[in-house]
């Protein structure tokens, strides 16, 4: 149901180490590339996801960061 919310936001993890075969992924934290006018557009979205909600998330960890992409693609929605 997370993904579900973000969809066509492209969620993604972020890891301790590179992956290794046979072995589970070490989650540091989570990472998304949103589209907004504002950090304040950014933090309303947040707020509504079902990870903030339920408190997965520390929300006081929260970071965000401008983006350029250096490709883009049409997004099918």
């Amino acid at each position: 149901t997370h993904l579900t919310h973000l969809t066509p936001l492209p969620p993604g993890a972020i890891l301790d180490s590179p992956p290794k075969q046979n072995e589970p992924l070490t989650f540091k934290g989570s990472a998304m590339v949103c589209l907004a006018s504002s950090q304040d557009e950014v933090l309303e979205m947040l707020k509504r996801d079902v990870y903030t909600e339920n408190e997965v998330w520390d929300f006081s960890k929260l970071q965000i960061y401008p983006f350029k992409c250096a490709f883009r693609y049409p997004v099918d929605a």
